[in-house]
């Protein structure tokens, strides 16, 4: 049984490891998708905000990563 949970616990690990790049992405994803629902935007608009967030996202996590370091 300790096997299973630490299995499990790495797998989970590998996608959460950083709980601010998660939540991060995830809220330029919902940005999008209000964009997308809300405001009927062109899937030109919607891919650069996807683009852009993502980017802005990886920078700052690499950011933050560096200072705790």
């Amino acid at each position: 049984m300790n096997i299973l949970r630490l299995i499990v616990a790495e797998f989970i690990g590998m996608f959460i490891d950083d709980e601010f790049l998660a939540i991060a992405v995830l809220v330029v994803v919902g940005i999008a998708a209000a964009l997308t629902y809300a405001f009927h935007a062109t899937a030109f608009i919607v891919g650069t905000v996807l683009l852009l967030g993502c980017i802005a996202v990886l920078v700052a996590s690499a950011v933050r990563g560096i200072r705790r370091g």
